[in-house]
């Protein structure tokens, strides 16, 4: 594929994003594009089944909390967190996965793969290693020595292996075989998510720290390994964007105590296309799956919480009370099972699963 000019591929995103517009967030998992409230579930507007999504929350092998989760199929699913943690569902049970080969006990943040033999997972001092379907082991890939490295906090796999991670520092890397070539966005920057584009680029968000946080979405080229700030009009500590394999791409953002706002790409730029009133912290979109996010609530007493929208209503949301905080989600691609994985503090590990009646 051709890699269109920026302003190109931002129109194209507006056209596609536009019949996402204007859905309030509410119900309990009986809205969504066909409202059948007086049967007590939703039509899929895929199969046409009626049914409904139902949340349970699964038994964790840890109690380190998690921040990130990936998976190449329903039955093969990681997630990572502190201290070095890594586990892995196998569709039946979570499960540790054997780090011995790792000589690390630091946070990891983020995870990403391809395949079910090449996934990466990054963290705390700028660690980055890799799944090859038989073990966890370390890589290599800065070309500079900086003494301290940043703590990286979200990567993405691109199909051709090319991947990209985003630091706290404001510094991203992106890399091949190997090997790599980085920068960092200007200002005083925290970068905390970054999702894959088509072309080989990639989007990537954070926000400023200072008195008053101001929200960054930057747009990453691979081919002149450069970073270009998108407008988006507003302030907010932002801390995830996704993309739903096509053109389709949000973000998600707030202010610390007030609601989240979900951006979309409208008329050349990002713009807000819905509120929440939780503080949301993990988005994940995916064909035939719809947008998914998770958070906490912002009540005296905060509790883990799961959202989602599809085609312009919302179709899930529900408190998971044993957390107060849900970090990373994934969701497998549109088939059978579908099943939405969360995982947040304390070890907490929940599925959402779509039944049909």
């Amino acid at each position: 594929m051709t890699r269109p000019a920026v302003p190109v591929l931002a129109s194209v995103l507006a056209a596609a994003a536009g019949c996402w517009l204007g859905a309030p967030i509410r119900g309990d998992g009986n809205d969504a594009d066909t409202d059948t409230e007086d049967t007590g579930g939703i039509t899929d507007p895929d199969t046409g089944h009626h049914g409904a999504w139902i949340l349970d929350e699964l038994a964790s092998p840890t109690s380190l909390d998690l921040s990130d989760v990936w998976g190449s199929a329903w039955n093969d699913v990681w997630a990572v967190g502190k201290s070095g943690v890594i586990i892995h569902y196998d569709g039946y049970s979570w499960s540790l996965a054997d780090t011995s080969a790792l000589p690390l006990t630091l946070d990891l943040y983020g995870i990403h793969g391809r395949y079910a033999n090449d996934v990466v997972a990054v963290g705390a001092n700028g660690h980055v290693i890799a799944w090859n379907g038989f073990l966890w082991q370390l890589l290599e890939i800065w070309p500079w020595a900086i003494g301290t490295l940043p703590n990286l906090r979200a990567v993405c796999l691109h199909d051709d292996g090319r991947a990209w991670t985003v630091a706290d520092d404001g510094s991203w890397l992106n890399w091949t075989s190997g090997s790599g070539q980085g920068g960092a966005v200007p200002g005083n920057t925290s970068l905390y998510g970054v999702a894959c584009a088509p072309g080989g680029d990639a989007y990537a968000v954070g926000h400023v720290h200072s008195a008053f946080a101001s929200s960054a979405i930057h747009y990453l080229s691979t081919a002149s390994l450069q970073a270009a700030e998108m407008a988006h009009g507003k302030i907010d500590n932002m801390y995830a964007v996704t993309g739903d394999g096509s053109w389709d791409y949000w973000a998600v953002g707030f202010f610390v105590g007030g609601p989240s706002n979900v951006y979309g790409i409208v008329d050349g730029g990002w713009s807000v296309v819905e509120t929440s009133p939780h503080e949301l912290l993990g988005l994940h979109a995916g064909p035939g799956l719809g947008l998914w996010a998770v958070g906490r609530t912002t009540d005296d007493q905060p509790a883990g919480v799961v959202q989602a929208w599809r085609n312009g209503a919302p179709i899930f949301e529900q408190q998971v009370p044993s957390t107060s905080r849900l970090r990373g989600v994934w969701g497998t691609p549109d088939g059978d099972p579908r099943q939405i994985h969360a995982v947040g503090r304390g070890g907490v590990v929940v599925r959402i699963t779509w039944q049909p009646w």
